[in-house]
């Protein structure tokens, strides 16, 4: 397979996800972004982030020397990590509580529906609140979701019975402790107040 730099892998990849997965229109999409670029083949969409390739030892030297497949972070296009105020109780004080992962694609251009289904996010709801916007601004967004890497919560699971093909009851007990909910919003402000979308990297996706 032909080599790419990272940031032609990360884009090859976001619109590959865009595509759900569909090489030839992810082809075709990434043609569309990136006309100056030379174009990838269909096939290259389903290998760069292939197990084959994935195990390849040419990957592997490729990753120890900071490139290749292996350097980006599965299925986003970019990562950050923060730590919020309510961090001050861990015995550590650097360590991050909040992690602020960007996708190539976002809700608004879930055009066939898998992402909302995901989420149980009603077609009712998705059309009122982005059916005004323009098929080609819902189709270039893109997502940013902070997620509580360091959790306080403690969820439980039991045996429903002592028939091991019953499914177990699972009691998720999110936000038990309001720290988690306190410390996501503040992850939800870090994005909302652009402190990550004006940042270098992240503008040239």
């Amino acid at each position: 397979m032909a080599s790419y730099s990272n940031e032609e892998y990360a884009d090859i990849i976001m619109c590959y996800g865009f595509c759900q997965g569909v090489s030839r229109a992810a082809r075709t999409e990434y043609h569309r972004r990136y006309p100056e670029r030379r174009l990838p083949d269909a096939s290259v969409f389903d290998t760069c982030i292939g197990s084959l390739l994935a195990a390849s030892p040419v990957s592997a030297v490729s990753y120890m020397a900071g490139r290749g497949p292996l350097t980006l972070p599965g299925g986003a296009v970019g990562l950050a990590f923060a730590r919020s105020s309510l961090a001050s109780d861990d015995h550590s004080a650097t360590r991050p509580d909040i992690e602020l992962v960007m996708g190539g694609g976002s809700l608004a251009g879930d055009l066939l529906g898998i992402l909302r289904s995901l989420l149980g996010v009603t077609d009712q709801w998705y059309w009122k609140v982005y059916g005004s916007l323009p098929l080609n601004v819902r189709q270039n967004s893109f997502s940013i979701n902070p997620v509580l890497i360091r959790p306080r919560s403690v969820g439980r699971l039991k045996l429903r019975t002592a028939n091991f093909t019953d499914p177990p009851i699972i009691h998720m007990n999110y936000f038990h402790d309001p720290k988690d909910l306190k410390a996501l919003v503040h992850g939800i402000r870090l994005v909302s107040d652009d402190f990550i979308v004006l940042t270098v990297k992240f503008r040239s996706r």
